[in-house]
């Protein structure tokens, strides 16, 4: 194991002394992300997250341990992340123990050396990724703005269009929807953008 993955654990420990409980969950678990990508011999590939490699391992037919825990341990930490929830002491401590014991049995978990070289083909970053990130966000902001701004403005002429009246279908869902569509897909745009941090 790297030396990485018990240094972080080390950190748990000790923001568990601290009484910082949601802290020593995300330690402990980034600590099991960074111990399972050196048993499948791919530290250097940040993309492979926990998941995904467990899911992985099941597919090429290596018995990952404790998967229901590393499961449970997981949905933890995205609480902690993504919820603002603080886990009590026990959690916090539960979360810890596990690791390591977890850390101890991916020493000796046995990968082949073909899932390991598969592992490395589907988990590494492509070069033009990036680059491609950037070109499909840039179509996805045009078109939004375009289907944003063609059914705002057919709304616009057709409320100034006077004794022609389009057909009810048109005016209530149609163009709307036109509307909601395209402002959607802005958004997402603008998103996938500050994911890749182009704004």
């Amino acid at each position: 194991m790297p030396e990485g993955c018990w240094e972080l654990l080390d950190r748990a420990d000790m923001a568990l002394k601290a009484r910082l409980f949601d802290a020593a969950v995300i330690l402990s678990v980034k600590a099991l992300e960074i111990g399972l990508r050196e048993a499948f011999g791919i530290p250097e590939l940040h993309r492979a997250g926990l998941i995904d490699m467990m899911f992985f391992g099941r597919d090429h037919g290596v018995r990952i341990p404790f998967w229901d825990e590393l499961h449970h341990y997981r949905r933890l930490r995205n609480y902690c992340l993504h919820s603002l929830y603080l886990p009590s002491e026990d959690e916090a401590r539960g979360a810890v123990e596990f690791a390591r014991k977890a850390l101890r049995a991916f020493e000796r978990l046995s990968v082949p050396e073909n899932v390991a070289r598969k592992a490395y083909l589907q988990f590494r970053v492509d070069p033009d990724y990036k680059r491609k990130m950037i070109r499909r966000s840039n179509w996805m902001l045009f078109l939004g703005t375009f289907m944003f701004s063609t059914g705002v403005d057919a709304l616009v002429l057709l409320s100034f269009a006077g004794a022609w009246s389009p057909p009810g279908l048109i005016t209530s869902f149609l163009l709307p929807g036109l509307v909601i569509v395209g402002f959607m897909v802005i958004v997402l745009s603008l998103r996938l953008k500050s994911r890749l941090r182009v704004l």
